[in-house]
């Protein structure tokens, strides 16, 4: 018997409603968004459990069965998919699930159409009392398949699902944290987006090392002032959920927040999580003021074209 099956069994409280237990099922990973990222997530924890795919791209995954089928035996699903499909993936596979599988979601945005985090889109679209959660932290998809390792915190609504997430990546490169503060991760993400683009903007302007640390540090003193206006725990902001994950998708080329910030550096345009999710975050926050958010409101004036780019950011 599997050292994982034997922790299912340690953790999991007792099944009802004539569910059947996963001790004496063979558990299984189910992953649904079978992209970069997907595929990643796949590949770290495999060595646990067997991984299953899905997608709603027909033919993305070879042989794809229904997502019923697929979902029997789940002992954790990962929504590998973008803010925007979040709800519409947890509703398809709510149904087919025992309430004691935890879903957990790597979306680090903002839903359009509501505004919301993740962790609300979750709970609202899951039946009452499955555990839920997000996974966020420096986590880029082409380093993590290259070896390179990575960390994220965990933040779930409960601590069995939390063990059992944790357990999928034991000797896996990836280091996971947990955290209770399910709010505060889902902050983090969703800033280190916005200020991740900031940063691809000042090095498509050419900005140098000094000034690139001179900026990050006062995105990080913005990004806390921000925490403030939620009334949310600031240490969240200063860990690998925000500050961990600013820093490698800032200055990672392979970020799409970058890639649209050196865009949006030379007046071309382009759409991200981050400038996405600005809207948002700037019509809670803005009360604060130019003279206490002056980057968030740079960036605000680039995206609704009141300045450009290097007009907005010289100082």
């Amino acid at each position: 018997m599997d050292s994982f099956r034997v922790l299912l069994i340690v953790i999991l409280p007792p099944t009802q409603s004539g569910e059947e237990s996963l001790f004496y099922m063979k558990p299984v990973v189910v992953i649904i968004g079978a992209g970069a990222m997907g595929q990643v997530m796949g590949a770290l924890m495999g060595k646990k459990a067997p991984v299953l795919y899905w997608d709603a791209t027909s033919g993305k995954v070879p042989n794809q069965r229904e997502l019923s089928e697929v979902l029997k035996n789940a002992v954790a699903v990962f929504l590998c998919v973008p803010s925007g499909a979040v709800r519409v993936a947890a509703m398809a596979a709510a149904s087919y699930l025992r309430r004691d599988v935890p879903v957990v979601t790597i979306a680090k945005g903002i839903e359009a159409k509501t505004g919301k985090f993740m962790p609300e889109v979750l709970q609202e679209s899951l039946r009452p009392g499955q555990p839920y959660g997000i996974v966020s932290g420096p986590m880029l998809a082409s380093e993590l398949g290259a070896g390179q390792g990575g960390s994220g915190v965990v933040a779930v609504s409960s601590a069995p699902a939390y063990k059992i997430i944790v357990a999928l990546f034991v000797g896996s490169s990836l280091k996971l944290f947990y955290s209770k503060e399910l709010s505060a991760v889902a902050l983090g993400g969703v800033l280190k987006n916005i200020y991740a683009v900031i940063i691809g903007i000042a090095l498509g302007l050419g900005w140098k090392h000094n000034r690139i640390g001179a900026l990050i540090s006062d995105e990080i003193n913005e990004i806390l002032r921000i925490f403030g206006e939620y009334g949310l725990p600031m240490e969240t902001a200063v860990g690998p959920a925000c500050l961990g994950d600013l820093l490698a998708t800032g200055l990672s080329a392979d970020s799409r927040n970058h890639q649209i910030g050196e865009k949006l550096a030379i007046n071309e345009e382009g759409t991200s999580e981050g400038t996405r999710a600005l809207p948002f975050v700037f019509k809670r926050v803005k009360k604060l003021g130019r003279k206490n958010l002056p980057l968030l409101f740079a960036l605000a004036d680039v995206l609704a074209r009141k300045k450009t780019a290097r007009a907005a950011f010289q100082k």
